[in-house]
């Protein structure tokens, strides 16, 4: 049976442009269907970014508050280990004074480190002299507590001192002197850490136990560094 002319007239859908194979009607290349469809994923496209974007974005702040984590303790810890640091050696300063002052007494001939002698108590503080350039040991009534005995930074010197000139710093210092009593008749040696107390007889004062501590407080926390040293007459 021929084909009628209606339907030799009737439009045949184009091919697909890769398959070769006919559109579905509606669908051809450039028709309203091919638009429709191409805004669809468009649309499709943009949700996609806008989702790629705040995933994006998430991980980029996750990242940077790690970064800014790490910074902050980075910058904290090396606070501390500074502060560490100038603790130990206002401690170490503490105690090469007492070794000065002993070596002082020596050579002005004078016996058992008298510079080390307290009257009241036995707390001290170093502190140093501009106009003879050395230092000393003051026994200080008000330094008989922590709140009492600061350093401040010297400006002009940059040296720490308790005369409350210069900078305020976080660190407190002074220095406790305890009696070395040596029993003579055995050569035993002993501690005497009560205040205003000497060796009493028969024991003899043979030399003076010196500690010189540093306090300050980091983020709340007290902390301290404390050094000792053995301090005896030279012979």
């Amino acid at each position: 049976m021929s084909p009628s002319l209606a339907d030799k007239d009737a439009k045949v859908p184009p091919p697909h442009p890769a398959s070769g194979h006919p559109l579905p009607a509606g669908r051809g290349v450039g028709g309203e269907g091919a638009v429709a469809s191409m805004q669809q994923y468009h649309a499709d496209r943009r949700g996609e970014t806008i989702m790629e974007v705040m995933v994006a974005v998430f991980i980029l702040s996750m990242v940077l508050t790690a970064i800014l984590s790490l910074i902050t303790y980075t910058t904290t810890g090396q606070q501390a280990s500074e502060q560490g640091i100038i603790a130990q050696q206002l401690a170490r300063e503490g105690i090469e004074v007492a070794r000065n002052l002993r070596d002082s007494d020596f050579l002005a001939g004078v016996a058992t480190s008298n510079s080390l002698k307290t009257s009241v108590k036995n707390f001290l503080t170093a502190r140093f002299t501009p106009d003879t350039n050395s230092w000393v040991v003051v026994n200080f009534g008000f330094c008989l507590n922590w709140n009492f005995c600061p350093l401040w930074i010297d400006p002009a010197s940059g040296s720490y001192q308790h005369d409350l000139v210069g900078s305020s710093t976080p660190f407190y210092r002074y220095l406790i002197t305890d009696h070395i009593c040596r029993d003579p008749s055995n050569g035993t040696e002993s501690l005497v850490t009560v205040e205003n107390t000497t060796c009493g007889a028969p024991l003899a004062r043979v030399g003076t136990r010196v500690t010189s501590e540093v306090r300050w407080t980091d983020r709340g926390a007290t902390k301290s560094v404390k050094l000792y040293d053995y301090l005896y007459d030279w012979k």
